[in-house]
């Protein structure tokens, strides 16, 4: 039963696949390629499928789109049955996780063949992402082919700000500005809010970065951890920052509070947002009000994370030359044009994102491309790479932190229980 339950819905996932708008013809290369993402996501990959397709007319791409929800047990459960996709894409952990797990082909030989003509290739003197080479590279060895990088940014409305006489944010602020700002841009009636001044999610990938303004870590290193700092005072400190912006200045909701407030940044109800470039596609659209980010305010420093996604090819595919062209379109400055009009990526290289030819999604800030590149090259790497990365960082942190952040329990009183268990894991796959 169970063996039957599991071919079905392998059968499920693969007959989603679907090719771009060509038709496919006989003797041609099939490469299955599995990605998650929006109609507008969709929408653009298929417009690369459909331009790579052109110039390769050997090889028929099968796209094959899964829920981003769904997208990494499906995966399992496809590579299990060993039907896997011959190029996915994945974020940076799920890669590495693919790539230990010996489930992705390494790069190398390809990138090496590739470097004899164009000897900078994935080392531009202006590329966004060799800076955080750690989150695709491990110890020499590529494992992901890294596009569209992420950070994080403070999204403000300007309306809001202007109707308070605040100046707006920009690289001065530290988190004394931030939070009197926030207190500022809180509205009550009686003890109802009705706007807050600032509204952050509790997702450790966004509060690490003030772990980092504090000159703190999370672990001792990103790659292969071996130790667990949430006990740490500079740890510590940043999210208790976080915890009394919600329950001492009230400037930002708690999570009940968010879900009762009928509204969020989008709609006006929030003056500041703590979110990641990725929320641009949806800012975008926003007509009520104009907005615009800066930089995450600084403490000790000034850090934030920045997160890399890229193609990965199944190790075992019947196609590695044909996956390798696929993979490497997606490179090439015709495939990061056709991305031009989308905010969610950004080009991998700044000469093409700061050309307004080049990416010009509409309805974003004037000088936003300038901003997200700052942002984004003032980074550090901020993907955490293991193994158990997922058991640890979506499963212990938040399960323990939730007390704390719901105001139930001590900050002391929960990380108490997190480094133990956190360190047992990383021991145990240590070997320690």
């Amino acid at each position: 039963m169970q063996i039957g339950r599991l071919c079905l819905l392998v059968l499920c996932v693969v007959l989603q696949g679907c090719g771009g708008g060509k038709a496919r013809n006989a003797g041609q290369i099939v490469l299955k390629f599995s990605t998650w993402g929006s109609p507008e996501e969709m929408t653009i990959n298929r417009r690369i499928i459909d331009a790579f397709m052109s110039e390769n007319p050997d090889i028929y791409v099968d796209i094959m789109h899964i829920p981003s929800s769904q997208y990494n047990t499906k995966l399992q459960i496809l590579q299990a049955a060993r039907v896997a996709p011959d190029v996915m894409w994945l974020n940076a952990w799920n890669a590495y996780t693919l790539y230990r797990n010996n489930r992705l082909l390494p790069l190398n030989g390809f990138i090496e063949e590739e470097r004899k003509t164009n000897p900078e290739f994935l080392r531009e003197p202006d590329s966004l992402v060799t800076h955080i080479e750690s989150s695709y590279c491990y110890k020499g060895e590529y494992f992901l082919s890294p596009l569209g990088p992420v950070t994080y940014h403070l999204y403000y409305n300007k309306n809001l700000f202007d109707e308070e006489n605040l100046a707006y944010p920009d690289e001065t602020w530290d988190w004394d500005m931030l939070a009197a700002a926030a207190a500022r841009l809180s509205r009550f009636r009686g003890d109802t809010p009705i706007q807050f001044g600032i509204h952050f999610h509790n997702w450790w990938g966004a509060w690490i970065n003030f772990v980092w303004q504090n000159d703190g870590l999370l672990f001792d290193r990103m790659v292969d951890p071996t130790q667990c700092l949430i006990e740490t005072a500079e740890a510590r400190e940043a999210l208790q920052f976080l915890h009394d912006l919600i329950y001492v200045q009230r400037a930002a909701p708690s999570p009940t509070q968010m879900s009762l407030l009928g509204g969020d940044f989008m709609t006006g109800k929030v003056a500041m947002q703590l979110q990641g470039s990725w929320m641009t596609e949806q800012y975008r659209y926003i007509e009520d009000f104009e907005w615009d980010m800066a930089p995450l305010p600084r403490r000790k420093q000034q850090a934030v994370g920045v997160r890399v996604c890229g193609h990965g090819i199944r190790r075992d595919t019947k196609y590695p030359e044909a996956a390798w062209r696929l993979v490497r379109f997606y490179q090439t400055e015709r495939a990061q044009r056709l991305m031009g009009d989308f905010a969610l990526w950004i080009p991998t290289r700044e000469a093409w994102a700061l050309d307004p030819e080049f990416w010009h999604p509409a309805g974003v800030p004037p000088d936003h491309a300038r901003k997200r590149v700052e942002d984004i090259k003032r980074g550090r790497p901020g993907d955490l790479l293991d193994v158990a990365a997922t058991r640890i960082c979506e499963t212990i942190i938040p399960m323990e932190l939730d007390p704390f952040w719901l105001n139930k329990e001590t900050l002391e009183e929960c990380v108490a229980r997190i480094t133990p268990q956190v360190n047992a894991i990383l021991a145990e796959r240590t070997g320690n």
